[in-house]
């Protein structure tokens, strides 16, 4: 009987450990490999300077880090890093961008989602929908009020009036929720701001 308590005890406690290394195996990988690895990705993909990561803390939203220039080292801001290993507001700037891209392939685009540069995020539904679908939301099951804050279209060539025109319409038809686009084509910069009664793009 003894004998039979023992190893029943001696089970329980694999079956205990199992599920704790990996856990431990998991966080260990996740903060020292996958997390600093995006980070310094996200930020080559984004600035043109070098930045470098001072620090790296939990949060919680997940991982985030401390980043400076390399140039302006006493300059720090934050970036909010991922959440149950999936970065869900850089997974829809960076479908907002594919979306673009692919019809504009010739223009430099970048999606910015609100408040993507702090701790925070005003956006708690954005969880939620990666809890319900252990993935990232897609854009037809984001709330309507859920927007990115910008969407900034960079060219070296001269845009006109009726081809700044078109940008605008195409970004509207194409679903790509932004409350903000900005062009600019070295010569001039382009405002637009959605306006959610007219539900067009208005010039600013």
């Amino acid at each position: 009987m003894n004998k039979k308590r023992k190893n029943l005890i001696i089970l329980i406690t694999i079956m205990l450990l199992i599920p704790t290394i990996y856990l431990l195996i998991n966080i260990v990988y996740s903060k020292y490999i996958s997390y600093p690895k995006w980070v310094k990705n996200y930020l080559q993909n984004k600035y043109s300077e070098n930045m470098i990561i001072t620090d790296t803390y939990m949060s919680d939203f997940g991982y985030c880090a401390v980043v400076s220039p390399e140039t302006e080292p006493d300059l720090k801001f934050s970036v909010r890093g991922k959440y149950i290993d999936t970065y869900l507001e850089r997974a829809l700037e960076y479908e907002a961008e594919q979306k673009f891209n692919n019809i504009y392939p010739e223009y430099t685009c970048v999606a910015q989602m609100f408040g993507y540069e702090s701790i925070t995020t005003p956006f708690e539904e954005l969880y939620t929908l990666y809890e319900k679908h252990n993935r990232p939301a897609n854009w037809n099951e984001i709330p309507e009020y859920i927007r990115l804050e910008r969407l900034r279209i960079n060219t070296n060539q001269y845009i006109d009036e009726e081809l700044v025109n078109n940008i605008v319409n195409t970004i509207l038809l194409s679903d790509v929720k932004t409350s903000i686009i900005e062009i600019y084509d070295g010569r001039q910069q382009h405002i637009f701001r959605f306006d959610t009664i007219n539900n067009a793009f208005m010039p600013n």
